[in-house]
């Protein structure tokens, strides 16, 4: 899988297990609360082990039916169980629907097959290939490191457009430099610039930040300044 993505397998099923015990679900997702120990248990005992081998074993239909019918666990909450498991790894964000963003960057950009976040990040990320990019592009090294902090945080499950462009615009460097930073630190940060880019009605918690933090911390670093 691209560096671009969390690494599922090094994830634990107990530790995914803890985080939807005690995190904070979506309505439609709290019936994974529901028998939680005995549940992962018997995953467990069917080896497996990670989050990958979760993932690759609901991955279709046939596989989510036959997991059920193996271990007893209702088909239902299998289904619902790969979703939330498979959201640990985001679609890529369409760099046109990131706000504040040059429109003729993204027409060079997308000319030279680069149309979203994940595309950009691998081919930007590290700073040779950065290089070679604005050889390519005509755009210039430090803009396509602007654009690569942007993919940066993009990866960071449950980040949208808007939210990467303010954590952006804060000041934040790279997901590193995230990783490393306090919760209600990051909040007052960027709930400033949240209101200073014209936006209302931040319906963001400390509590989120404190999620972006854990995540930025998972994902490898690889970002080159």
């Amino acid at each position: 899988m691209s560096s671009y993505y969390l690494d599922l397998s090094k994830i634990s099923l107990v530790a995914f297990q803890q985080e939807l015990a005690t995190g904070e679900l979506m309505s439609g997702r709290r019936v994974l609360k529901e028998e939680i120990d005995d549940r992962f248990d018997i995953l467990e005992n069917t080896g497996i082990t990670t989050l990958q081998d979760l993932v690759s074993a609901v991955s279709t239909k046939n596989k989510t039916e036959s997991l059920a019918t193996q271990t007893g666990i209702p088909l239902e909450y299998l289904v619902v169980l790969g979703r939330e498991a498979r959201s640990r790894v985001p679609k890529p964000v369409a760099l046109a629907k990131i706000p504040g963003s040059s429109p003729d960057e993204i027409t060079i950009l997308a000319a030279n097959g680069i149309k979203n976040t994940k595309q950009l990040f691998d081919q930007a990320a590290e700073k040779a290939n950065r290089v070679h990019l604005a050889r390519q592009t005509g755009l210039p090294e430090p803009v396509l490191l602007s654009w690569a902090r942007l993919a940066d945080f993009a990866r960071i499950n449950g980040v949208g457009p808007v939210f990467i462009r303010i954590l952006a615009e804060t000041g934040i460097p790279s997901l590193d430099a995230l990783a490393k930073m306090d919760a209600e630190k990051l909040f007052n940060e960027v709930k400033i610039t949240y209101y200073h880019l014209g936006y209302t009605n931040a319906n963001f918690t400390v509590k989120d930040m404190a999620m972006c933090i854990e995540i930025a911390a998972q994902l490898p670093h690889t970002l080159e300044e």
